[in-house]
């Protein structure tokens, strides 16, 4: 009844007349807003509910009449009760967290196998034949060896992993959607790269998305725009998307954006046009394909690596494949391919959840549980080259070395000006990106905002400290030997002494030219 009536009233009764039509469930909580699910036949997805689709699912839920002189007639919903309900969607309406194509394992273990909605993990499985999977509670020895054979000598076979590391990590990001609830916390991009194109970075991703939802993955790129990634990455994860590909980044793989959402369980942003925010689990796996990648040390550190490499001038041209068409081969196989992952992990509950030795910083929860199932599952490497990764892949820590050894061999311990560091490092071409295309004064500025960034973070074998001159009107900086490097530097310039501290500097009264 739509006259007469207080609009809470009404409003609760559209609530109480939606929810007795929500079954099975088609319209979810998600994000803080109200989405309805759109299901295929084996996938699924998520569309947020526009006004109108709101308006229209409210006339197919109840009938809305008016009271009269004459009795009740037929009436439409008012305009403001499918306002009010997208703003405040209720509790009512039961949430989503994710959406999968397969059985997986919730956060207590439990293999959720659908179809259709689980209301204790919030999930919705669109397994269709899968669900039906004998995956044994304690598999044997030889069901984990048959498991491990067929992912690691049978599908992966051909790719040529540089080291036992690549391959780990590979099996690592198979395991990684099947999990998803159990690691619960932040997990890392895994950068697929090779030295030349054709080595098939990209085909990994594929494999990855084919045994997990069914289907070839949706590629898209990296945005040079805080702005466009931003929304982006809002996108993807507001239309539930598990696997997430940044295909062929060219030049620096650097992106604000994309390390926060990589260390965020909980994505927030603004909706496009609009002051309202939404927030959606992060519950994707990144995936991110290169060639020969310089990273900046915020995305290095958020990366586990899969290098491939054929030794060969021209990849694409290879022949002699154990599986010369592996995307049909996978296709075809799927079914053994997902009761292999899930043996895997069934294993890995039996044997107690044990930990990985080897933990990634910010994402220890991950590495415990990714790294105990491909541990137990008896393949070797994970994480085992991580400090030859970062080493090669963060191209920034390695120019700022770079300027430290030549701004030392010049200035020794003295203070310097911005404008001194910005032309030794132009002279030296590292840092170029920081420096920008500006002029001298432009480029002043922006180093001077850098080597703030870097205040007393060790560089090579230093410090680096920061101060101001007597005027307190300019920043001065200097490098400062760290004390396990010592005995090997002694300062270039006569009378400058490395070992005072920054806190020292800080009462001392020094000139605009003091130091030179």
């Amino acid at each position: 009844m739509v006259n007469d009536r207080q609009l809470r009233d009404i409003v609760a009764d559209a609530w109480r007349a939606c929810r007795e039509a929500n079954s099975p469930p088609t319209l979810f909580r998600r994000g803080g807003r109200l989405v309805k699910l759109v299901d295929g036949a084996d996938s699924a997805a998520v569309v947020p509910l526009t006004e109108a689709a709101m308006l229209h699912r409210l006339s197919k839920a109840a009938d809305w009449v008016k009271e009269t002189g004459r009795g009740e007639r037929a009436a439409q919903p008012p305009r403001d009760v499918p306002r009010i309900m997208l703003a405040e969607p209720g509790e009512e309406i039961p949430v989503l967290d994710d959406i999968t194509a397969s059985p997986v394992f919730d956060a207590g273990g439990r293999l959720v196998r659908g179809p259709g909605y689980d209301a204790e993990s919030r999930l919705w499985i669109a397994s269709g034949e899968l669900a039906a999977l004998e995956v044994p509670d304690i598999p044997s020895c030889d069901d984990v060896e048959q498991a491990r054979s067929l992912l690691v000598d049978e599908l992966l076979v051909d790719f040529p992993f540089a080291d036992a590391s690549d391959r780990a990590h590979a099996v690592a990001a198979f395991v990684m959607p099947f999990i998803r609830s159990l690691v619960g916390d932040c997990t890392p991009i895994h950068l697929v790269e090779a030295p030349s194109p054709g080595s098939g970075k990209t085909l990994i991703a594929d494999l990855v998305a084919i045994v997990a939802s069914g289907k070839n993955v949706q590629p898209t790129t990296l945005s040079r725009s805080d702005e466009e990634m931003r929304k982006r990455i809002t996108s993807l994860l507001l239309c539930g998307a598990r696997i997430i590909l940044l295909d062929n980044v060219t030049g620096e793989l650097a992106s604000a954006q994309l390390a926060a959402a990589i260390t965020a369980t909980t994505w927030a942003d603004r909706l496009l046009g609009r002051s309202e925010y939404v927030h959606v689990e992060n519950r994707a796996l990144w995936i991110v394909t290169a060639n020969n990648p310089s990273l900046s040390s915020e995305l290095a550190r958020r990366c586990i690596r899969i290098r491939l490499d054929t030794h060969a001038t021209r990849p694409w041209a290879r022949r002699g494949f154990k599986h010369a068409a592996v995307r049909e081969w996978a296709h075809a196989r799927r079914a053994e391919l997902v009761r292999a992952v899930l043996v895997l992990v069934r294993h890995w509950l039996a044997c107690g959840r044990p930990s990985s030795e080897q933990v990634l910083g910010s994402f220890e929860r991950w590495s415990a549980v990714v790294g105990g199932i491909v541990g137990v599952s008896g393949v070797p490497g994970f994480l085992a080259d991580r400090d030859r990764f970062y080493a090669a892949a963060d191209a920034e820590s390695q120019d700022w070395d770079a300027l430290a050894s030549a701004w030392w061999f010049q200035h020794g311990g003295a203070w310097v000006t911005a404008t001194q560091v910005a032309s030794l490092a132009s002279r030296h071409s590292v840092l170029l990106d920081v420096l920008g295309e500006g002029g001298v004064q432009s480029q002043r500025v922006r180093i001077s905002h850098a080597l703030r960034g870097m205040r007393d973070r060790p560089v090579g074998s230093w410090l680096l400290e920061v101060g101001r001159n007597a005027d307190a009107n300019a920043g001065r900086y200097r490098l400062a030997v760290r004390a396990e490097h010592a005995r090997a530097l002694r300062p270039e310039i006569p009378g400058a002494d490395p070992r005072i501290s920054g806190a020292q500097f800080q009462g001392e009264n020094i000139g605009e030219n003091d130091g030179f």
